[in-house]
């Protein structure tokens, strides 16, 4: 009896305790190792062999970039040549301009000095008097361009200018046109006028 009991209490004994638990590798639960390590006698400049590379990088034609250049100057210079022919200078650009234009070939000017001259109005106005001809001596009919009536101080500095429109536009071969303008509102510091071309 007593090796019975002494047997059952053993098998208790051993139904009570848990089971073994397996140790896992010691491997692993260790920490993994870096697939790659920085070689120590690379510098740290030295750019990846896995970084982006252009398959194809084109070479630069020097010549043409010049060739491209010049022609754009080219065709700027023309334009502006162009563009100052057409329509003149600009009134910004701090360059002297011509103060008459160039006139027609064959077409005379003649204006006395003694005919310009101030006058004074019985209303206490004051005027400038414009008086002259003006002939075509070419042999072909000559548009008519305007008259420019400039006034100059004392010290020979423009002071204002005034545009005179001929009575016909056109003249035949000989024919004359006689010109005459009274100019109100005369600058105070005019003390005589030149005559010209108008400028275009």
């Amino acid at each position: 009896m007593r090796a019975l009991r002494r047997g059952l209490a053993q098998q208790a004994r051993d139904d009570d305790t848990p089971p073994p638990v397996a140790e896992a590798p010691a491997a692993a639960f260790s920490e993994p190792e870096p697939p790659f390590e920085d070689d120590p006698g690379e510098e740290d400049d030295v750019g990846s062999q896995f970084d982006y590379r252009a398959p194809f990088t084109r070479r630069r034609n020097t010549l043409r970039m010049w060739t491209i250049a010049a022609a754009i100057f080219a065709a700027l210079a023309a334009g502006t040549v162009l563009a100052v022919n057409t329509y003149g200078l600009p009134e910004w650009l701090p360059i002297s301009r011509p103060t008459f234009g160039i006139g027609e070939p064959g077409l005379e000017l003649d204006f006395p000095r003694e005919d310009q001259r101030s006058e004074t109005l019985p209303n206490g106005e004051k005027i400038f008097r414009v008086r002259g001809t003006i002939t075509n001596s070419a042999r072909e009919t000559l548009a008519v361009p305007n008259v420019l009536v400039v006034f100059i101080d004392a010290r020979q500095r423009p002071v204002g200018d005034w545009v005179v429109v001929p009575a016909k536009r056109e003249l035949a071969p000989g024919e004359s046109v006689n010109v005459t303008e009274a100019i109100a509102n005369i600058p105070p510091a005019a003390f005589e006028a030149d005559l010209g071309w108008a400028p275009n």
